[in-house]
């Protein structure tokens, strides 16, 4: 996946229920060298995803749509960074281990594209619904006045809340039966 805070390869398997209703499985594999910070930011960065899907095809083999449950966990340890906190409020650390786990449910519709009698292309696209929770443990926690980060950087935020998950996959298939 092009994820560019997680990067996965996601192997998966999908059993046939029946003609009409399919069950998937993928598991998602940090991409082998991928590192989140430089070298001297980070001791490490750890993170695997896990999604579970039910497609129902209504007319088409080849048309699918169905609900998505996913979950994310990072564990990361970083240096000299900025959090906001649950006040709404910049807080700076020397040294931080944060973990943030992220769990998800989307609606999606997809389609296949057969390539050959075996092989698919399969691309969709879903949206909804993610809860995110990140616990920080901190040494030298202090509210800072006036930080200011570049246009692309983003703050971690202490705490769980709601955001919106939008999902949109291509992937190569091959099917054994």
């Amino acid at each position: 996946m092009l994820d560019p805070l997680t990067p996965t390869l996601q192997p998966g398997i999908e059993y046939k229920i029946s003609r009409r209703l399919s069950t998937e499985v993928l598991f998602g594999i940090p991409v082998i060298g991928h590192n989140h910070s430089q070298v001297t930011d980070s001791t490490y960065y750890r993170y695997y995803k896990v999604k579970g899907e039910l497609r129902f095809y209504p007319a088409d083999r080849f048309f699918y749509v169905g609900p998505q449950l996913f979950f994310t966990n990072r564990r990361q340890s970083k240096y000299d960074g900025v959090v906001r906190g649950q006040d709404g409020r910049d807080y700076q650390y020397r040294y931080a281990e944060l973990n943030r786990n992220i769990f998800g449910f989307i609606f999606k519709a997809g389609r296949i594209f057969p390539l050959s009698e075996k092989w698919n292309i399969d691309g969709s696209f879903g949206f909804g619904p993610r809860l995110v929770d990140l616990k920080l443990n901190a040494t030298s926690l202090n509210q800072t006045q006036n930080f200011v980060g570049s246009m692309w950087e983003r703050k971690d935020r202490i705490g769980t809340y709601v955001g919106i998950h939008v999902e949109i996959t291509a992937k190569l298939s091959y099917q054994l039966f």
